[in-house]
């Protein structure tokens, strides 16, 4: 059956799939790639960004064109191309690193124990790089795997062995530090549902009972930043090429078809490219469908919705079977393939930073001289923000800068700032850098508290009455400020300020010392040592008003309290609107007959 692919024909092989180009020689089949996991924290959500990748050719190249090699980023922040199929058509055991600061390639000084197309490299959490399956022709299907040392450059194959041969396996770290191996093809022409892991510590592979709903020759396998598996695409001869997706749980160590709208793939791929991007999504590059031939498109996984979303940006280059890594920038780093003419590509291409999406939101915790300025900041890759603030829209001021991760949904970026004037309005935004540049968030604004009036307390003083011996009469007590009384006095005094007059009459009583206490005199205590207790008679409150005040008071604390003849204390006080007391003033007088 005619594919079109690279003047070739797919034909039914002791592999079943594997092509062969009209001239007989034999070529790979699909590229396996770095599924770099990255941790992503949240925070303060805000709208959502687009991230879309752009694609860069950089000046260097591969020294061979390799078709379906594989690629893993490595802790000094190089990548490791090695595998793939050569213009030749042969399996390739070379290696080399590319190095993102000069842009250039260098052999590693050492090869892969076995030639392999159609790998799976996979970085694992100790630096060293897991490189499982593939295919040569001597060996045919390959299940076997391999470490690459970065510390010493070499390979060593691993102790033991996959369950089952994988030409075109998908594979992925897990949170645990294990390794998921799925899907792939074998000797027996089968299209592998079976998964296995890849215990680090142990140097072995355990097959699990999980397998995939259907099988899947040359997916891609990434870990997303909820720890599970997206195993999206390929081919089978049921199917072909496929679009739909896959997701392994570690939790139930199960797999789920994704269903809905949005849930398959946007174009049908086998033989892509993939990489997790620093903001969690997975992007998918290039591959191969029997419409549209090689591809240059590319699209993104969002694992927030669990759907696919288009890229309107292409490859620099059609390329079926490319390797991808995530550099540890943020960018891509795209390498290998082959287009529909039948050259194996040496060129490298990089997708560019896109501009950050930075987002003000509202001013918090504001006070008199302080505030917490809030913002979010959307990026593809990490970046920095900080805060331009000020009393007008020229802002004037600036907040330090702060790391802030890359996050689809926003990742907050709060910071306080001080020393500002109270009942004063503010203009703030926050100011997201990154590779791709500078933006900036819409201007917000906010007023610091006014500062509150200290309450002071009521001044009372100048207190004088004009009898201190007199006789008591019929009228209430009341305000005037001129006291016309035939009997009675006049107690005056000063206020500052309106309040309420209290006047609280006491008098000294005998009594009987008991227990320490100076108690009312009766039958029973009256041996007692004898002593003089201040008696509460009543209280009388008055509105006054600020200035000389005077009370007109003829013995009457109420209508039906009138004190009898005899000595007294009244003690006059003032209490204002906001609760707080004067100091007291003290006059004595006696009512006479």
């Amino acid at each position: 059956m005619t594919d079109g692919r690279l003047n070739s024909v797919r034909i039914p092989t002791r592999s079943g799939v594997r092509r062969v180009s009209r001239s007989g020689i034999a070529v790979g089949s699909r590229l396996l790639t770095l599924a770099a996991l990255v941790c992503v924290t949240s925070a303060l959500a805000a709208p959502i960004a687009s991230a879309e990748p752009h694609f860069t050719t950089v000046p260097g190249e591969l020294t061979e064109g390799a078709y379906a090699p594989g690629a893993a980023t490595l802790p000094d922040g190089k990548v490791l191309v090695a595998g793939g199929y050569s213009h030749a058509g042969k399996a390739l055991k070379s290696a080399a690193l590319f190095d993102p600061a000069t842009e250039t390639f260098a052999p590693v000084g050492s090869e892969l124990h076995i030639a392999r197309s159609e790998p799976r490299f996979v970085s694992l959490p100790d630096g060293d790089v897991l490189i499982v399956g593939g295919y040569n022709p001597a060996e045919q299907h390959l299940s076997t795997a391999e470490l690459y040392d970065p510390t010493t450059k070499t390979f060593k194959l691993t102790v033991g062995s996959m369950h089952a041969q994988r030409d075109g396996a998908g594979a992925a770290v897990l949170q645990n530090g294990k390794v998921l191996i799925v899907a792939g093809y074998n000797d027996a022409k089968e299209y592998e549902r079976t998964a296995e892991l890849y215990d680090p510590a142990s140097d072995t592979f355990e097959a699990i009972p999980a397998t995939l709903a259907i099988g899947r020759y040359q997916p891609i396998a990434d870990t997303l930043p909820n720890g599970k598996v997206l195993v999206s695409g390929g081919y089978n001869t049921t199917e072909g090429d496929l679009a739909s997706a896959e997701l392994y749980n570690p939790a139930t160590s199960s797999f789920e078809s994704l269903q809905g709208a949005g849930s398959e793939m946007i174009q049908k791929r086998d033989e892509a490219g993939s990489a997790v991007l620093q903001n969690g999504k997975v992007l998918i590059v290039g591959g191969y469908n029997a419409k549209e031939k090689s591809l240059a498109t590319a699209e993104l996984f969002n694992p927030e919705t669990n759907t696919f979303e288009a890229v309107t940006s292409k490859l620099t280059e059609e390329r079926d079977a490319p390797a991808a890594a995530t550099l540890a920038d943020g960018r891509v780093l795209v390498v290998g393939g082959t287009s529909a003419l039948p050259t194996y590509s040496t060129k490298v291409e990089m997708t560019s930073f896109t501009l950050a999406s930075a987002s003000t939101v509202a001013a918090s915790a504001i006070g008199l001289s302080s505030a917490t300025l809030n913002g979010a900041v959307t990026a593809e890759t990490a970046s920095t923000a900080h805060y331009q603030y000020g009393t007008t829209t020229a802002y004037g001021s600036a907040t330090a800068a702060q790391g802030v991760a890359a996050s689809i949904a926003g990742r907050g970026a709060a910071v306080g700032v001080a020393n500002l004037m109270p009942g004063t309005t503010y203009h703030f935004r926050i100011v997201a850098e990154g590779g791709a540049g500078v933006s900036y968030g819409a201007d917000e604004t906010f007023t610091t508290l006014t500062a509150p009036v200290t309450p002071t307390p009521p001044s009372l003083s100048a207190a004088t009455q004009s009898h201190r011996v007199w006789r008591t009469g019929g009228s209430l007590a009341s305000i005037s400020r001129k006291a016309k009384v035939p009997v009675g006095t006049v107690f005056s005094f000063s206020l500052n300020e309106q309040a309420n007059v209290r006047l609280t009459f006491t008098q000294l009583r005998g009594g009987r010392r008991v227990k320490g206490k100076c108690v009312a005199p009766t039958h029973r205590n009256h041996h007692a040592h004898r002593c003089h207790r201040t008696i509460k008679l009543g209280v009388v409150s008055l509105a006054a008003h600020a200035g000389i005040d005077h009370v007109a008071f003829q013995g009457r604390i109420s209508s039906s309290l009138r004190l009898r003849p005899g000595s007294y204390t009244v003690t006059i006080s003032a209490i204002n609107a906001t609760g707080q007391r004067s100091g007291i003033q003290r006059l004595a007088f006696t009512i006479v007959r």
